[in-house]
């Protein structure tokens, strides 16, 4: 059976995954979505670009992390307008 779809977040009704991606930047996704994401990633090459120095190929991405969110969870962030409950966006 189908899941339904929250009319406010868009996501279906279940816990959804967080891809952390930097430290002020975070993907909230399905949690099947999220996987085949994490599965594109591990296939990807990560070329590292820093201020004054050559563009370098980075041997394996390690500044991601997943965690789980609940959609309760997402509906109170959308109400507070922010991301982290520390406040950063």
């Amino acid at each position: 059976m189908p899941q339904k779809s929250d009319s406010q977040t868009g996501f279906h009704q279940s816990d959804l995954i967080v891809i952390k991606l930097s430290y002020d930047r975070k993907l909230i996704l399905p949690i099947a979505d999220g996987f085949e994401i994490l599965k594109l990633m591990a296939t990807g090459i990560e070329i590292k670009e820093e201020y004054n120095k050559p563009p370098r190929i980075v041997s394996k991405r390690d500044d991601f992390t997943v965690s789980f969110m609940t959609q309760q969870k997402l509906k109170e962030i959308m109400l507070e307008g922010t991301l982290d409950p520390a406040g950063d966006t």
